[in-house]
């Protein structure tokens, strides 16, 4: 037979993939989860290297990347005719727009280039606000029949 023993064939076989076999439906749909969310890095880099006075802090640049990773499955739910730079600048944007309220979309040549106007971004951030309701909703409280009609009554509803 061969030198090598029955140890080398058990090794050989116990990683998650063997060369030549056909990979299941759960990890090619992982693989395409990770490329596109590589992808997506990516064109953040991009975006940032091109225009140069859009400049993020650390907590910024993370910040956008943890809402590329949370809505990367649903990347087209936020804008369907918008491209994936589009929305990606609209993360890039919105965490701006968090730390100075003056900033404004149509001010930048980069968004004129990329197709984000004030409407796109307010789509763009309308449902990411839905996404992040989806996740944990508002419950309404329960109020005694006397404190509604007093609250009714007081208009301090």
């Amino acid at each position: 037979m061969s030198d090598r023993g029955i140890e080398f064939l058990l090794n050989l076989y116990e990683k998650p993939y063997v060369k030549g076999e056909k990979r299941s439906t759960e990890s090619q749909r992982k693989d395409r989860h990770n490329r596109k969310l590589k992808n997506r890095y990516r064109v953040l880099d991009e975006l940032l290297y091109e225009s140069k006075p859009l400049t993020l802090t650390p907590n910024q640049y993370r910040l956008v990347k943890d809402l590329i990773k949370d809505f990367n499955n649903r990347f087209k739910e936020l804008h369907k005719q918008a491209s994936e730079e589009t929305i990606i600048l609209a993360f890039i944007f919105f965490v701006k727009k968090v730390e100075d309220s003056r900033t404004k979309v149509t001010n930048w040549k980069i968004c004129k280039e990329y197709g984000l106007t004030d409407h796109v971004f307010e789509i763009i951030l309308c449902r990411l606000t839905l996404g992040f309701m989806e996740r944990c909703p508002i419950v309404p409280r329960e109020y005694g029949r006397s404190d509604h009609e007093v609250l009714v009554k007081e208009g301090k509803r």
